[in-house]
């Protein structure tokens, strides 16, 4: 039962009073029912039974979109006899008969205890059966979780209480459950909505250099899941904070991350380790195409508890980053949302930590004057994802088409070996894709990329933390390899067979362009990893060896203003290394032939 509204209006009420008039004359005169209006109520039989008159408005038919459960809903005016006031609620047809009118609607609605009240409630509901064959029935579609779904073609984004997305057409609605979700943010003129964004975004990703930006490209993938796996692109990572106490963990997550109830309770939706594995599972289950976060992995001295934490984290990513569903007594619960942990202390298990992306928060690196000045900005980020939803929704199918595309390339490059760092490479690729997702949207809504960080400043930022993972996780034992003397002594092992003189036009005879007159090297990213590989016996990050290069000043940038550390050359990105350089720092830092 859900009441739609309240309302005092005089013309409105004696309109009502004549349609439920008529309603009565239609239904009974066909049934003999001894059921009669007055001015003070419903009587039956001579006798009044309650103090109000009821008409039935509206028949609606509702289908749960993901369970497929049909039921009808019945729109009934009521009206107060005593008064002007109306009351218009949708009851379920299968609730007519045992409705309490007055502990469920208003303690106005009197029924006659003289009699039987479920005698009287029968007599009501009776009558409202009889008056809905002569409605016309409407249709109703219910969404049962957050995110992305399609309905008669028409792609559409449930944001708790409501849709947004190219939803004209069709009668959609959000159920109860989701109510609570609230995307709510200041009043903006909308003259104002672009540079609040912008704003926004660039506070936000100076907020922590390096690590606030990548909490923003999850948050766009996570909005994104549901386009992500429709374009083939499995996500299989969930976010990881790891930090000790006060490093403010879940504060920065949150500004950037939650998305829902900013005004009013913007903790509302945040999860923790007290609540039961299944309990999680299942508040998972609908928040789907969001980023959720899991708070309060902390240390404890019970050995009991943080097992029982680690058990609880293990399976949330094992079931998250392998895109699986899990029984629970409620059914089968997915998690189809981007999970974020925030903990104080690092996962032992290798396969569960080989699905995360960790990042790693210091408490001298925290700008406390930056904290503070964003809260209220903050605020805005509803603002952000609604009108980035908007966009999506009108160019799903374009976004889909720009992720398989990236992905394609990406298989052809780097293969499929399934290796702990390949499958974190895989991980920070998708974080990449989701950079490009956030420019395409910010040109075609007409932003300035002024204030965006550029493709080479993200290549870093993912780099480096690729870099750091790899040391924390400890799958590298050894001391830090040099990439750059690496993929010189095997380049030069390969030249003759690697290495043409002439400018690919239209595509790529072979995996380097060496221009002797500048002097420069193009290289593809595939094959400065496949040149590691041969040296190593392993793969590794095109980000690992690119940083090295770029630390040393040995690339040559592209010159727009986004600084990109790859060239495009016959459809593909290259990148380019000063060669004489190159020589010079091999030559230079080692003495023998010998680069371990």
């Amino acid at each position: 039962m859900k009441i739609l509204r309240k309302e005092k209006n005089q013309e409105n009420w004696k309109r009502i009073k004549e349609d439920a008039m008529r309603g009565l004359l239609e239904s009974e005169n066909a049934n003999n029912e001894a059921i009669a209006f007055s001015d003070s109520g419903i009587l039956f039989e001579g006798k009044k039974i309650c103090n109000f008159l009821v008409n039935c408005s509206r028949v609606i038919h509702v289908t749960d979109i993901y369970s497929d459960v049909k039921h009808y809903l019945v729109e009934l005016e009521i009206l107060l006899c005593d008064e002007t006031e109306v009351i218009v609620c949708e009851i379920g047809y299968d609730e007519l008969a045992t409705i309490d009118y007055q502990g469920d609607i208003d303690y106005h609605l009197c029924i006659d205890y003289s009699l039987k009240s479920r005698d009287s409630r029968s007599k009501i509901a009776k009558h409202i059966k009889r008056m809905m064959p002569r409605l016309e029935t409407s249709y109703r579609v219910v969404v049962s979780k957050l995110g992305w779904f399609t309905y008669k073609g028409k792609h559409m984004y449930a944001a708790g209480n409501r849709i947004i997305g190219q939803c004209d057409e069709v009668e959609v609605t959000t159920s109860d459950e989701l109510q609570s979700f609230v995307l709510e943010y200041p009043d903006c003129a909308p003259n104002d909505v672009n540079r609040v964004i912008s704003e926004l975004l660039k506070q936000y990703i100076e907020l922590y250099p390096g690590k606030s930006v990548i909490l923003l490209l999850n948050l766009i993938v996570g909005i994104f899941r549901t386009l992500y796996l429709e374009a083939g692109v499995p996500i299989r990572f969930c976010l990881f904070i790891v930090g000790e106490n006060q490093t403010y963990k879940t504060t920065i997550a949150s500004y950037g991350s939650s998305i829902y109830n900013r005004l009013s309770d913007v903790e509302a939706h945040l999860h923790n380790f007290t609540s039961t594995s299944v309990r999680l599972l299942n508040e998972l289950d609908i928040e789907k195409d969001m980023v959720s976060i899991v708070d309060d992995l902390n240390k404890s001295d019970s050995a009991v508890t943080e097992r029982k934490q680690t058990e609880i984290i293990s399976m949330l990513i094992r079931v998250g980053a392998n895109n699986v569903s899990r029984k629970t007594m409620a059914g089968c619960s997915e998690v189809k949302g981007q999970t974020l942990f925030c903990g104080e202390y690092n996962l032992k298990n290798a396969s569960t930590n080989n699905r995360l992306i960790l990042l790693n928060f210091l408490k001298k690196d925290i700008d406390k004057t930056k904290l503070t000045n964003f809260e209220k900005q903050s605020d805005y980020l509803g603002l952000f994802v609604e009108r980035l939803i908007i966009w999506a929704s009108e160019n799903y199918n374009k976004i889909i088409a720009r992720l398989q595309y990236e992905h394609e390339l990406y298989d052809r490059e780097r293969g499929k070996t399934e290796t702990y760092q390949e499958r974190m490479n895989y991980n920070f690729f998708v974080l990449g894709t989701a950079y490009d997702i956030l420019r395409m949207f910010l040109t075609d809504q007409g932003f300035s990329l002024d204030f965006l960080c550029s493709e080479s400043d993200v290549e870093a930022w993912l780099g480096n933390v690729f870099e750091t993972q790899v040391r924390l996780l400890e799958l590298d034992g050894r001391k830090e390899i040099d990439y750059v003397a690496d993929t010189y002594e095997m380049l030069e092992y390969f030249y003759e067979d690697a290495v043409t003189h002439k400018k690919p036009k239209d595509v790529w005879k072979k995996k380097v362009y060496h221009d002797e007159d500048a002097g420069l090297i193009y290289i593809l990213g595939d094959f400065l990893v496949e040149l590691v590989e041969r040296k190593r016996g392993k793969v590794v990050s095109v980000y690992q060896i690119a940083n090295q290069f770029d630390a040393l000043g040995l690339l040559v940038k592209h010159k727009d203003k986004n600084g990109s550390r790859t060239i495009a050359i016959a459809k593909k990105r290259a990148y380019c290394i000063k060669y004489g350089a190159w020589a010079d720092y091999v030559r230079e830092n080692y003495a023998s032939d010998s680069y371990d």
